[in-house]
This record gives C-alpha cells, sequence and structure tokens, in this order.
C-alpha cells in the first residue's frame, strides 16, 4: 500500500499540553486517526483465485484417502458426491436392483464385492 496524498482537515486541540520532559525520555504520546475511502484492488482477487485453486487438488486428496463411501452403481471411491460418481451422475445411471445383485453375488466363488 502506497501514501499518494495527505491532508489535515480537522485539527483537535487538548486542554492539557502535554510536555516532553526527563520523566517520560522526552517523548510525546499523539494519536493518529486516518480515515480513507476503501479502494478495490485487482491483486486480492487474483490472490483469492490462487489460493482456490492450489487448495482444490488438496482438498480432493484428503477427500479421496479418507472417505470411505463407494458409488453405487459403479463402485468407484466417491470424492465430491454423496451416492453416485461424476461419470454416473452424467449418464443418469441407475443403481442394479437389489435383487438381481444378491443373484449374481451368491454365484460368485471367491470375495464377493463390499455390501453397500
Amino acid at each position: 500500500m502506497e501514501v499518494r496524498g495527505c491532508e489535515v482537515t480537522q485539527v483537535f486541540e487538548v486542554s492539557e499540553i502535554i510536555q516532553a520532559t526527563e520523566d517520560n525520555n522526552f517523548m510525546f504520546r499523539e494519536k493518529l486517526v486516518i480515515f480513507h475511502e476503501p479502494s478495490f484492488e485487482w491483486a486480492n482477487v487474483v490472490i483469492l483465485a490462487i489460493i482456490f485453486v492450489l487448495l482444490l487438488p488438496v482438498m480432493y486428496m484428503i477427500l479421496y484417502n479418507f472417505r470411505k463411501r463407494k458409488c453405487e452403481v459403479c463402485d468407484k471411491q466417491l470424492v465430491w458426491s454423496c451416492k453416485k460418481c461424476m461419470m454416473c451422475k452424467f449418464f443418469h445411471a441407475d443403481p442394479p436392483d437389489p435383487i438381481m445383485r444378491y443373484a449374481m453375488e451368491s454365484k460368485v466363488i471367491g470375495p464377493c464385492l463390499p455390501q453397500i
């Protein structure tokens, strides 16, 4: 931030005169109050966009590694959504019929798909 100009609009005087003495190490106590109009800077928007772009992959990795839910249609791991993955949502895929799924799983020899 850069100061481009300064203008005194009002001066307040105090009835007590504060003298710089040896007791207060020759220091004055002043309080400066500066009012300015808020200014919009595009640099703030750019910084926020960069932070968002950098946080998005980090959040994806965290959710992918720590979230245990699976898609009810294709059994892929869910990252952003609750029931269906983005691909199944895009193609409007329906989940399999539970009776048919149970019949197919009962005929499988060996490890079967995890229950949803």
